[in-house]
């Protein structure tokens, strides 16, 4: 569905030969890729690094995740580091988000635009509390405790040539006591702007294209005796366990975003996105905006549409920008999971 629907959008005014290299990327990449092939299984639980999945930002929260094809926030990179070329002084910002069953999320960026390339970093983590280690001796605990964290840490790199055009190259690691696994991904991003009514943005994304992850450490070895009805042998062999590889969330995004009213007082734009993840069924994400003398923002947005056995998520937020000179930005997210838990975010964003 989202192939036909890109090559019916390249077809709607003249390319240049880099334009359509990157289509053709995208293209190449999600119609050849494994993971990507039809089924009617949805496959949910079968990746690894679900920090990736976790909105960066609470403006993006706030609109359904349907942001990858109008103006930039704090997360640009996780929604789409083509938007980065947005920004035209250095930026820098974080994001605070209390996430599910008592863990935690935050996020931090930094944007520097210059004369030939915007680039950027920026550093996500997750972690949870403590918890007692417990064995079948010591069921109540044996007096260690333990816990369990993520971080992904990227660089990006985007550059306007007719259009708009953002790469970046992450870190991924998960740890879980002393074991650990790795990765390393690419993500790619591109912006094209139509000109009808007040401009059409048509956003497109390849997310988490990488290594597949395994656990390993110390943790998954112990002393094992070959022949318990042998006395007299070795009892200290060292054995260890082997873990599976499991891939990472990759996820093709495609975007369309309109200002639907573009004045000097206001500015209220939607924008309406089509998923196609490794790990789910396909879906839609949307979300509008309404933006008031560009101080006040108020945002609405619902995600999962049409998602197979899932009820749509609904999503809102505001924020604020203060018309001094850093010109900080405040944004807050609210997000109800229902039996789960409700998301509170916040971030806060400074301009040099």
């Amino acid at each position: 569905m989202f192939l036909k629907f890109i090559h019916f959008l390249s077809r709607l005014r003249n390319l240049t030969k880099i334009e359509n290299c990157l289509i053709f990327i995208f293209i190449t990449v999600v119609s050849h890729h494994p993971v990507f092939a039809g089924s009617n299984v949805s496959k949910s639980g079968t990746v690894a690094a679900l920090i990736l999945e976790i909105p960066a930002s609470p403006r993006g929260m706030a609109l359904g995740n349907a942001v990858i094809a109008n103006s930039a926030d704090i997360g640009v990179f996780y929604w789409n580091p083509a938007l980065a070329t947005n920004y035209k002084h250095i930026t820098m910002g974080g994001v605070n988000t209390p996430w599910l069953l008592g863990t935690h999320f935050n996020y931090f960026s930094v944007i520097v635009p210059t004369p030939a390339l915007t680039i950027g970093a920026y550093l996500s983590t997750w972690s949870m509390p403590d918890m007692d280690v417990r064995t079948e001796y010591y069921p109540e605990g044996t007096g260690e405790k333990f816990n369990a964290g993520d971080f992904v840490i990227g660089l990006s790199v985007a550059r306007s040539l007719t259009d708009h055009f953002g790469i970046r190259i992450k870190y991924i690691q998960e740890r879980i006591w002393h074991s650990s696994s790795n990765s390393i991904a690419l993500d790619f991003g591109s912006i094209f702007t139509i000109d009808i009514g007040n401009g059409v943005r048509i956003g497109a994304v390849l997310k988490n294209y990488g290594t597949e992850m395994r656990l390993k450490g110390r943790d998954m070895y112990h002393y094992h005796d070959p022949n318990e009805e042998i006395d007299g042998n070795d009892e200290n062999i060292i054995s260890g366990y082997i873990t599976d590889s499991w891939m990472l969330p990759l996820l093709f995004k495609i975007g369309i975003s309109t200002d639907i009213i573009n004045s000097k007082r206001f500015k209220w734009v939607v924008e309406i996105d089509g998923k196609h993840p490794s790990n789910n069924y396909e879906s839609l994400d949307c979300g509008t905006e309404l933006e008031i003398n560009n101080i006040f923002f108020i945002r609405i947005g619902a995600e999962k549409i049409f998602l197979k056995d899932e009820e749509i998520s609904f999503c809102s937020g505001f924020g604020i920008r203060l018309p001094i000179l850093t010109k900080p930005c405040f944004d807050y997210a609210f997000k109800d999971y229902n039996d789960i838990g409700v998301i509170h975010s916040l971030a806060l964003e400074f301009g040099f």
